[in-house]
């Protein structure tokens, strides 16, 4: 098999020995970022304390233990009358799974 003389192709259209010298690409310079914005949970800066997330739980837990103890309710049910105590669902999942300090 012969070996090309001439094996790189210019840009304009000609056939030459060695590569076509191209120009140093420029540093892309990379988007400054957003500044994130606290939002929700943590638009307040102070932490709850340990006795408040305790206490919290405590409610929580109490609430479910006072509203599924006469019978069983569906989930739906039970968000729905949690969310006019003001209880999340999330705190309520927390609560079913804590176990209660007795």
């Amino acid at each position: 098999m012969a070996r090309l003389m001439f094996p790189f192709l210019w840009s304009d259209g000609s056939w030459r020995a060695e590569r076509e010298p191209r120009e140093q690409p420029t540093a892309v310079q990379p988007k400054p970022k957003k500044q994130w914005q606290p939002q929700g949970f943590f638009k307040h800066r102070k932490q709850m304390s340990r006795h408040d997330v305790a206490l919290k739980a405590s409610n929580a837990r109490m609430w479910l233990e006072y509203t599924l103890h006469a019978s069983p309710l569906p989930a739906v049910e039970v968000y729905r009358l949690a969310e006019l105590e003001g209880l999340t669902p999330r705190g309520l999942r927390r609560a079913s799974h804590s176990p209660s300090p007795r």
